[in-house]
């Protein structure tokens, strides 16, 4: 999702994001640039029809990736792993 020094999958807004379909909480972890605020969203077939279900992954605002059917995240589940 990034490295030291840069963020991937921003500035084209949805056109350019990942799609991660075997993503696993309790094993993967995501590399993402530190410079920027991470957030995450349901996203649902009802809500978003143009975009699979799953938890969106969203830096400064900017949708850039779903992990592909997963529905919750346990507060404690560190999925992030920030480069230093």
């Amino acid at each position: 999702m990034g490295d030291r020094f840069r963020a991937y999958y921003t500035g084209a807004g949805t056109g350019d994001d990942a799609l991660i379909t075997d993503f696993d909480p309790r094993e993967d972890r995501l590399q993402v640039y530190a410079d920027l605020d991470y957030e995450f969203q349901i996203i649902t077939a009802d809500t978003d029809s143009d975009l699979p279900a799953g938890i969106g992954v969203f830096a400064n605002g900017e949708l850039i990736a779903i992990l592909q059917d997963l529905e919750v995240l346990e507060e404690k589940e560190n999925i992030f792993m920030i480069p230093v």
